[in-house]
């Protein structure tokens, strides 16, 4: 068992859900064979019932050595001597780093109008059609 990564890069297919704004719920899905947003969500939703993805949960992660950098959008967390956490580096402690589960639905990649689903929260993180 270990972490794992897919990135999927398509183009083709008009999806639904145009009308949300940032913060939204995406109920309005149309079900479609040929629609992005569907065929996304459905994936995600397998992934869930074979509990591979979860709301909140940790995905990856592992301790800091001295000096070395969190990849980039971790989290960084600290321990005392005793493995409780705490709020700040304390001397004897350790530094970790995580990084949750998720699934992100990314509209026009690496543009300015960029529109980002959360498919594990059904709902618009930013951008908007």
């Amino acid at each position: 068992m270990g972490a794992f990564n897919i990135n999927i890069t398509g183009v083709g297919g008009h999806g639904c859900e145009r009308k949300a704004k940032p913060g939204e719920k995406l109920y309005g899905r149309c079900g479609r064979f040929t629609c992005p947003d569907c065929a996304a969500y459905d994936f995600v939703q397998r992934l869930k019932q074979a509990g591979m993805l979860r709301e909140g949960d940790t995905a990856t992660g592992q301790e800091l050595k001295d000096g070395e950098e969190p990849p980039a959008g971790a989290e960084v967390y600290f321990t005392d001597g005793e493995h409780r956490l705490v709020h700040e580096s304390v001397e004897g402690g350790k530094r970790f780093w995580k990084k949750p589960h998720q699934a992100l639905f990314t509209h026009w990649p690496d543009s300015p109008t960029s529109v980002v689903d959360d498919m594990l929260k059904n709902e618009r993180r930013s951008g908007q059609f």
